[in-house]
């Protein structure tokens, strides 16, 4: 039971940094004048940190992956065609009846920044920011819970409310809640019937990878 507090507690302050670690470690890094240089190196050092928090998780499946490639990529893909599934078709639903047209003010973001900078979205969104978040949502939220169908779900909201609050939102926004949760679901999913935090990492960077190459080759 101390044990189960004892992960909820870090769990909970796991999430909670995703706030303001990047800011405070970003403060210490002022001598670095590029603003997209000293992100990244942030976000690195906080990566680098959370790898240190669950170097047991992270250790055990860089040992299993050698083995158990070919399963982790059938496994991966069969759920993340699921989520996309479901994401492609909620986000219709909401462009169309809801929002008119527009997307998620996440989605904005990205695609300025992709626009705007390509190599540092690049680095940001295929690279770093799956290891990241397949840290925080489902590395430390799998301490947690046992059941696996639970995990996904708890799983899921909570990405796709990170996901759907992030910018200037408004309370229509957290619609986008299904269409993250979705992906974020079947991330859970994979990771818990693999045990593998790389079958997650992997899948979701290549999510990223096609999601920044239609964005270049389409708004670039």
């Amino acid at each position: 039971m101390k044990e189960k507090i004892k992960n909820i507690i870090i769990c909970l302050l796991i999430i909670l940094s995703m706030f303001v670690a990047t800011y405070y470690i970003s403060m210490f890094l002022g001598f670095i004048s590029n603003d997209e240089i000293q992100n990244l190196i942030a976000n690195l050092i906080y990566l680098i940190i959370l790898i240190y928090i669950f170097r047991k998780e992270i250790f055990f499946s860089f040992k299993n992956i050698k083995g158990n490639f070919k399963k982790i990529l059938n496994i991966g893909f069969k759920y993340w065609s699921l989520g996309i599934f479901i994401m492609i078709v909620s986000n219709l639903v909401i462009n169309l009846f809801i929002f008119k047209g527009s997307i998620a003010e996440n989605e904005e973001m990205a695609r300025s920044i992709i626009i705007a900078s390509p190599i540092y979205g690049f680095i940001s969104s295929v690279i770093i920011a799956p290891f990241l978040e397949e840290i925080i949502f489902r590395v430390s939220l799998k301490r947690v819970f046992n059941n696996k169908y639970i995990y996904a779900v708890f799983s899921g909201i909570i990405f796709g409310l990170m996901h759907a609050i992030s910018g200037s939102p408004t309370w229509l926004d957290l619609v986008y809640i299904i269409p993250y949760g979705a992906l974020g679901f079947a991330f859970g999913l994979m990771y818990a019937e693999t045990d593998n935090v790389f079958t997650s990492v992997i899948m979701h960077a290549l999510h990223n990878l096609m999601s920044f190459s239609l964005v270049f080759i389409l708004l670039g």
